[in-house]
């Protein structure tokens, strides 16, 4: 047996949907929850999109949210009782009507406080004889007047039709009922007999032409007993018949209906106006005692209990047929609402997963068995037991895979035999999912991928301990439905979460399904969302910051907000386009392709602004004090579908972050700083992620002391006064500078004189000076030729072996004080070369060894003489660069001195090389040398302590060569003198 007949056999169904054409939800504004009074007459929408409502209190304006009065304050009018809404047909603009036919324009949500005359847009009628709208107008007598056109109307007399086109007046002999049957639909004229006969009128002529849509399909309709509303301001048209609201138009002659509203009584609740807003599917009726009425067409159908079954609640679900969905707790449901229940498959179903391979065979799972059922569902054909409770099945082909609470596990569905098999150990499988070469497993506590070529598991570590509720694969994009953590991306190796809606509702989201146009509908546990694919990848790439949600809740048809997931599958799309959603009560179902979705696309409009309480002109420029205390900015975008979806907010252009307007509409602000502010107000403008913005530039006025110009005079009188006091100072810099160029002209005719004593006394120095030089030179000069002399006589004397030894020693003491007197008249004249001349010899290699040994030999003698012996222990490779006459001199008085206080002594010469310095010095064992002395030669400063000079001439050269003295010496144990001398000197 077929499944198409099986289906037929199961017709008369225990259970359906509740939606059925012209289900709807009710929302009902008085006086009581905002509504400014009850008694509506008219409706009709502008050009900005909000919608007008006339009573007997004045005019209001509804913008889906929240309703705005103007009254004869705001409209300059002589009364609040407003009649009718009117339309120019040649203008297409707006009016409302008063009792004294005054019309106020109504333009871009607003009014235009300048009431007209009804002739001045309707010269060719009067008030009492037009007929705009009904059956809040009734034309009571003759010469009533329908206008069809911006050029043509008819008027009606009981027996005769005059059409008026231009300046033409067609006659026409028509003969009616008493009752005021003639309609408008488009720009026709029609009449409506009482025998249920339809006459179209077009141009003056008549002709009979059918009704048909669903009007005629209704059960026990006839179209006889109609009640008909029209209004050419809104150019809709309704027919009213047992308690049904069909809306009329007319196309290529005939009269088509179509249901709008079933089962809402117009009796009961007597309805003067009727409006019906296409996009958001909702139908607004206008009472004159009971206010306004908005009736919602459900856009989805939800599943109603006609008969008492196992379980209401339900979750898994899988396709059946192409119009059919069948759930695990065993109900089997079409898209039409008929269904019935298979008691097998909710005897071995667990209802939380549910799959039928392509034999058609329908696979269950309770507890840890799975169970394979016909077909039909009316047979158990196998059953397997596993060691943990099965969570989760999935098809790959001819392939079984199954999730439980220990693993994951796989059956080859082409043996039908064969047992499932381990694939691998993992704990609380939810979900999973198959590519072709890798395994995406949802778990209790994180998302893993399996590569089944290298049978190897990885876990994706950003989602370690979230419970992973549905895995969508789209390409090579992987999409993560959580629980308590939002949805995510997955794709080419990086997570990213998703933005939220600004409730948090998509925390929970439990299911993903993308239909044929590009969006995602998610279930929820507040409800359904609607968004578009290609924006949450272009937030993925941070190509936008946002992304728009489209929301529905249970005004559009469910039993409740709440839907099921934690099941697989957690929704199905059916061959025919349907979706269905499992719920806590029932489930829903829809086909997305025939959605119209209404985004909150329409302007923002100020409303108005208040400036502590004082009303000011609604404009883009605002001009206020900056003592005020609050000022308040009334916004509003007209939207008529979920006022969710409508999400205001608000900045000033300095500011970073974006304030929400919740509630009422209003921004206030209680301190501005003096100066221009531009307010930015914007709200999503539906997918694509777009915004609607609008300006608002604030001009806080200063005080006078904050103005531009006092600031100018600030800034010149404080240049004025710096002006004025540089002119005084400069004034008395050039008085203060005469007095001191005087003072120093004299003090300098001083100086001249004093430099031209200088200089006389300079010339005199050094005519001293060089006569000094010269003597020292001459005196030095001429002593040394004798005194070498005597030296080398006398020792030639005490030498002589003729001699005896009396004169031998006496002619040794003669050259001995001769040759010293030879070596100091050597150094004077070394010394006044070196100091009394401009010019110094230059550095130069010196053998350290060889200079200390020609001084040993000079001072030989004179050793031998006090007894004592020199040691020459310097190395021969100890290299000096340095000056040779100043180191010589220093040599030579300081062997000179260690021999005059060392007698019986020893005297050692020392030296010690390395590359960045060479240390060499001089020690005695004679009596030591004063404290005095010591400290003096340590010391850096230049003061005299010593009447001799070869200490003098030591300490000087060694300043002069960069070489460092360090002396230590103690009485009656020695001195030692050291000198170190740096390589880079």
């Amino acid at each position: 047996m077929s499944r198409l007949l099986f289906l037929f056999l199961v017709a008369f169904s225990f259970y359906g949907y509740a939606q059925s054409p012209g289900s709807y939800s009710t929302k009902h504004y008085s006086d009581i929850n905002g509504l400014p009074q009850n008694s509506i007459k008219s409706i009709a929408k502008d050009d900005a999109g909000y919608l007008w409502l006339t009573t007997e209190g004045g005019l209001i304006r509804f913008d889906g949210e929240h309703f705005i009065l103007f009254n004869k304050q705001h409209t300059h009018t002589r009364s609040n009782r407003m009649y009718v809404m009117k339309r120019d047909l040649n203008t297409g603009a707006l009016y409302a009507q008063t009792e004294y036919h005054e019309l106020i324009p109504i333009t871009k949500g607003n009014v235009i406080p300048k009431p007209v005359i009804f002739k001045q847009i309707f010269p060719n009628v009067t008030p009492q004889k037009q007929v705009q709208e009904f059956p809040l107008i009734q034309a009571k007598g003759l010469n009533s007047s329908i206008q069809t056109t911006a050029s043509s109307y008819y008027n009606i007399t009981k027996d005769t039709l005059f059409f008026h086109n231009n300046k033409q007046i067609v006659a026409t002999p028509f003969k009616h009922d008493e009752q005021f049957n003639f309609f408008v639909s488009g720009e026709q004229l029609f009449h409506y007999a009482s025998n249920g006969n339809f006459t179209l009128i077009e141009n003056g002529k008549t002709q009979q032409i059918p009704l048909q849509g669903d009007l005629t399909k209704a059960k026990g309709a006839q179209p006889t007993g109609l009640k008909i509303y029209w209004n050419t301001v809104t150019g809709q048209t309704f027919f009213y018949l047992n308690k049904a609201i069909y809306q009329v138009t007319y196309h290529k002659n005939v009269l088509n209906s179509k249901l709008i509203i079933n089962g809402f009584d117009l009796e009961e609740k007597p309805i003067w106006a009727m409006y019906y807003d296409v996009t958001a599917r909702k139908l607004f009726l206008g009472s004159p005692t009971h206010g306004l009425f908005v009736l919602q067409q459900h856009l989805f159908q939800a599943e109603k209990q006609k008969k008492e079954l196992n379980s209401s609640v339900k979750y898994a679900l899988y396709p059946f047929t192409n119009h059919s969905v069948l759930f695990a707790n065993g109900d089997l449901v079409q898209t039409d609402g008929r269904g019935v229940q298979l008691p097998l498959v909710m005897a071995y179903s667990g209802n939380f997963a549910i799959v039928i391979d392509e034999e058609k065979n329908i696979w269950t799972t309770k507890g840890s068995s799975i169970h394979k059922l016909s077909p039909k569902g009316d047979q158990l054909l196998q059953s397997f037991n596993l060691p943990e409770q099965v969570n989760s099945l999935s098809l790959d082909q001819q392939r079984l895979w199954i999730g439980t609470f220990g693993g994951v596990y796989t059956k080859d569905l082409a043996k039908p035999d064969a047992t499932p098999n381990l694939v691998l150990k993992i704990d609380r499988v939810s979900v999973l999912r198959k590519t072709k070469e890798r395994l995406w497993i949802g778990t209790y506590n994180g998302l893993f991928k399996y590569d089944l070529i290298r049978k190897k598991l990885t876990a994706i570590p950003e989602m370690a301990k979230m419970h992973i509720r549905d895995l969508v694969i789209r390409g090579e994009e992987v999409w993560i439905c959580t629980y308590g953590d939002g949805f995510y991306l997955y794709n080419n190796g990086l997570l990213k979460k998703m933005p939220l809606d600004q409730f948090g509702y998509l925390n929970a989201a439990h299911c993903i399904l993308e239909d044929a146009r590009g969006f995602f509908w998610i279930s929820t546990n507040k409800g359904l969302f609607q968004v578009a694919v290609k924006d949450l990848l272009a937030y993925n790439k941070g190509q936008v910051s946002q992304v728009y949600y489209q929301y529905y809740n249970t005004d559009y048809g469910f039993n409740t907000n709440e839907f099921n997931g934690g099941c697989q599958p957690c929704g199905a799309i059916l061959k025919d386009g349907h979706f269905t959603f499992p719920s806590l009560v029932g489930s829903v179902m829809f086909n997305p392709l025939l959605f119209t979705t209404c985004l909150p696309d329409k302007p923002i409009y100020i409303d108005k602004i208040f400036h502590d309480q004082v009303s000011m002109k609604t404009s883009d420029t605002v001009s206020i004090g900056q003592d005020f205390d609050r000022l308040n900015i009334w916004v509003s975008s007209p939207y008529f579908g979920n006022p969710d979806n409508l999400n205001l907010e608000y900045k000033l252009t300095t500011e970073e972050n974006w304030g929400k307007l919740n509630g009422d509409p209003i921004i206030t602000f209680s301190k501005l700083t003096p100066g221009k502010h531009e307010l930015l107000i914007r709200k999503p403008a539906g997918f694509g992620s777009h915004f609607t913005y609008k300006k608002l530039t604030i001009i806080v006025e200063p005080y006078f002391y904050q103005t531009w110009w006092f600031s100018a005079l600030v800034v010149l009188f404080v240049l004025g006064s710096i002006f004025y006091f540089l002119k005084k100072r400069t004034q008395h810099i050039i008085l203060k500078n005469e007095r001191l160029e005087n003072l120093v002209k004299k003090r300098t005719e001083e100086l001249e004189k004093n430099i031209v004593n200088l200089e006389e006394s300079q010339y005199l120095l050094n005519q001293q000076a060089t006569f000094q030089k010269k003597l020292l030179g001459a005196i030095t000069h001429d002593l040394k030729s004798p005194l070498k002399y005597m030296t080398i006589m006398g020792k030639q004397l005490y030498q002589h072996e003729a001699a005896n030894d009396g004169i031998k020693d006496s002619m040794r003491a003669i050259y001995i004080s001769a040759n010293s007197m030879y070596h100091l008249t050597e150094n004077l004249l070394n010394y006044s070369k070196l100091f009394l001349t401009e010019k110094t010899s230059k550095n130069d290699y010196i053998n350290l060894n060889f200079v200390v040994a020609e001084k040993i030999q000079i001072f030989s003698e004179i050793a031998k003489y006090n007894v004592t012996v020199i040691h020459n222990n310097i190395p021969e490779e100890v290299i000096l660069y340095t000056n040779r006459v100043m180191l010589t001199l220093i040599i030579h008085n300081l062997l000179d001195n260690a021999i005059k206080f060392c007698p019986n002594g020893h005297i050692t010469f020392g030296a010690k090389s390395t590359r960045e310095k060479v240390s060499f010095w001089v020690h005695d064992t004679g009596c030591g040398m004063p404290d005095d002395i010591t400290n003096w030669l340590n010391a850096e400063e230049d003061r005299d302590i010593t009447d001799g000079l070869g200490l003098k001439m030591v300490k000087e050269f060694a300043a002069k060569m960069n070489m460092q003295i360090e002396v230590n010496s103690n009485v009656d144990e020695g001195t030692n003198v050291k000198f170190t001398l740096k390589h880079n000197n």
